[in-house]
């Protein structure tokens, strides 16, 4: 039982693979599916084919922005447990479904965690497949469409572009000692945490999936995301202006964020009366982009607000629940944080009546 998928192809390009803490080393179609097929698997192998330069090292910033990449929308799901996920997993197939969508035709994964993951085979979404020189912006397409169908405990931090996103080798022994599988569509709607256990004890084979059929649903939603991405965003302020401002004001001053979104996150003060953690997380990932802040500094900075935050729903009960949410914004966010930037929106999580002279003129 290998880990190649003779039912889901791989496309022409370059792909990574990896295993443990090793470096990602680079193959082309032809070499990846030799990996695949052999007795020891990588670990992981990128979820999308890069078409045409695949050294970043060597590519200008503007030329990684019209990289190109070819691939299946994939949607990866990580519970705090196994229910939470099965829940959300569950409810996602729902949404594919009520777009029209045969599952049948659709790869799924049990990965042997606390997860899920799917593949949906881009003739599901385009009339005739993807183009064979790849779209640019391919990776945040698919978060976008990700976001439209979004679940808690979907992960979009997986929708990362340049080299892309690392995806788990089917087949191949995880150290807990369970497999990722392929499940067929009717084990994953009636999934239970015991059958997930029993699926993911042992290799599977992968069974035959139904011929992509167009749907039309699923295809407006590819459609409307490739126009969001591809339309030019006009900004609030001038991005190179408000660098400098938010430059001057705060990080030359030896302030990661705004002193007012400080307090917020230092539990200093509470955030707005009615204001959702949805809400607080959008407004802190602007932000902490637009100041070019890294995931794991805003973590840090938020530790008393995500351990002392009251959750607004079941979603955010726990700060694991909260700390998700929060990178799946930043995600969401990156690169985006000098355009969305709004000292109004800021003001719109914080106290009523807060004096926040330090966002004033922003």
């Amino acid at each position: 039982m290998n880990a190649f998928d003779p039912h889901m192809p791989l496309y022409e390009g370059t792909y990574f693979t990896c295993t443990g803490k090793t470096t990602w080393t680079a193959h082309n179609t032809g070499q990846v599916k030799a990996l695949l097929e052999g007795d020891e698997p990588p670990e992981f192998r990128t979820a999308l084919a890069v078409v045409g330069p695949a050294d970043f090292d060597a590519l200008t910033v503007a030329e990684q922005r019209t990289v190109r990449h070819l691939g299946p929308w994939y949607a990866d799901f990580d519970g705090e447990t196994l229910d939470e996920a099965i829940t959300d997993f569950k409810a996602v197939l729902g949404k594919l479904q009520r777009l029209g969508l045969d599952l049948n035709a659709v790869r799924l994964f049990a990965t042997g965690g606390r997860g899920f993951h799917i593949e949906v085979p881009p003739e599901c979404f385009t009339v005739s497949g993807l183009p064979g020189e790849g779209v640019a912006g391919l990776p945040r397409i698919y978060l976008e469409m990700a976001h439209a169908l979004y679940m808690g405990c979907m992960d979009l931090r997986v929708y990362s572009g340049k080299r892309g996103r690392m995806w788990r080798t089917p087949n191949r022994q995880r150290a807990n000692g369970a497999y990722k599988v392929a499940i067929t569509a009717d084990e994953a709607l009636n999934i239970t945490p015991e059958r997930y256990a029993d699926l993911c004890s042992a290799p599977r084979a992968f069974s035959p999936l139904a011929a992509p059929t167009f749907c039309r649903g699923l295809a407006d939603l590819y459609r409307s995301a490739r126009d969001k991405v591809s339309r030019p965003k006009k900004p609030r302020k001038q991005p190179e202006k408000l660098a400098a401002e938010l430059d001057r004001r705060f990080k030359k001053k030896g302030l990661p964020l705004p002193p007012s979104l400080l307090l917020l996150l230092g539990s200093k003060l509470s955030a707005r009366d009615g204001v959702g953690w949805n809400t607080i997380c959008v407004q802190l990932a602007i932000s902490a982009r637009a100041m070019g802040m890294d995931e794991d500094t805003l973590i840090k900075l938020a530790g008393p607000l995500l351990d002392g935050h009251r959750g607004d729903s079941g979603r955010y009960a726990t700060r694991s629940q909260r700390e998700r949410e929060l990178r799946n914004k930043l995600a969401y966010f990156d690169g985006e944080g000098l355009y969305d930037f709004s000292a109004a929106g800021i003001k719109s999580i914080l106290p009523k009546g807060l004096p926040c002279n330090d966002l004033e003129g922003l």
